[in-house]
């Protein structure tokens, strides 16, 4: 589920809008 909503966050056109855990980890993929 996890790897699912990143695939659909990282297509997202709001991804930028978004705050994810990663965003703030630096870890963007």
């Amino acid at each position: 589920v996890f790897a699912r909503d990143m695939d659909m966050a990282i297509n997202s056109p709001t991804w930028d809008l978004m705050e994810t855990p990663w965003s703030k980890s630096g870890e963007v993929f």
